[in-house]
């Protein structure tokens, strides 16, 4: 008996595997885009601008417009989560709706916003366009990704460049801080 299953075993392997291997080749491309359309319906791509998927020989096309560079690269993420498919971006980002001093302006409120940022934290802001440059220090890694982030996401920001720079990260240099910040 035992045997015999451990016989059987190994062929209800080979079988599930090609019943997975033939679901796999079985999506079309409708069904693929459909699964992609969905990835960025939850990554809310489509309250930001119109973003169009076509699939062809297992490759997604990405086109249409965004209104910023964080959130073309929310759908390209939010694409490339589909198993099987190679994702081409071509996605513009445009705003015709925002000025350079729109963008510069949300920028600060979204940095002044951040719950993690201190008076230990320098940074400044230049806008070309719509262009966003990020320069200064902050205290902590985690800031740098985490800024970066949230000002690729406002509206109207087509390129965005982070010169943040982390500072040395150590309980001494902390207690430094702390303790010039007293005396001043």
């Amino acid at each position: 008996m035992c045997r015999t299953i451990l016989l059987f075993a190994p062929l209800m392997l080979a079988i599930a595997a090609q019943v997975t291997f033939a679901k796999k080749q079985m999506d079309s491309p409708a069904q693929i885009s459909a699964k992609i359309e969905d990835k960025l319906y939850h990554a809310q791509v489509f309250k930001h601008g119109n973003v169009q998927v076509s699939v062809d020989n297992g490759s997604a096309t990405l086109t249409g417009t965004v209104d910023c560079v964080g959130v073309k690269m929310d759908a390209e993420h939010a694409a490339r989560r589909v198993d099987g498919v190679t994702v081409i971006d071509n996605i513009n980002v445009h705003a015709d709706d925002v000025t350079p001093g729109q963008i510069a302006e949300q920028a600060r409120k979204d940095i002044v916003t951040y719950y993690a940022y201190t008076i230990f934290d320098n940074i400044t802001l230049g806008v070309e366009g719509d262009q966003l440059i990020v320069n200064g220090q902050v205290t902590q890694p985690y800031k740098k990704q985490d800024i970066g982030n949230f000002l690729a996401h406002v509206k109207g920001v087509a390129e965005f460049k982070n010169n943040l720079e982390v500072l040395p990260t150590s309980q001494y240099d902390d207690r430094l801080r702390v303790a010039i910040a007293r005396a001043i």
